[in-house]
């Protein structure tokens, strides 16, 4: 019998706040995405889930462009289509403390309970 594949996609986004870009440049490029990305979950019932990268710092910087957006957000974290946290941000684990870890941990968790239930995996890219 002929084994069967069972794939799953997870449509994602991993954000750095500078890399190629300066922070403003960032933002810029985070607004539109992100706007296509709450337009996409608002309008489409078959498009399930968005993770967003697995930290909350990205909301920040997102508010302080579109902090009328909050309650947007907040109704697709509710609904379980926008993924967030549990990270503050992402982290290099090899190169930090045990302790700046749980705190990067801490505060995201409270990020994420603002808006609802954060993505209950340690995802670290």
């Amino acid at each position: 019998m002929k084994a069967v594949s069972r794939v799953h996609i997870t449509p994602h986004m991993h954000w750095d706040r500078e890399w190629y870009f300066t922070t403003e440049e960032s933002r810029i490029l985070l607004v539109n995405n992100m706007e296509e990305i709450l337009c996409r979950l608002e309008q489409d019932n078959e498009y399930k889930y968005y993770v967003l990268d697995g930290q909350t710092a990205i909301l920040e910087d997102y508010f302080a462009v579109k902090p009328e957006n909050k309650d947007r957000v907040k109704k697709q974290v509710e609904a379980g289509k926008l993924i967030i946290g549990p990270w503050y941000t992402q982290t290099d684990t090899t190169i930090v403390s045990a302790e700046s870890i749980v705190r990067n941990l801490m505060y995201g968790m409270r990020d994420c309970l603002a808006f609802g239930e954060p993505m209950k995996i340690g995802y670290l890219p």
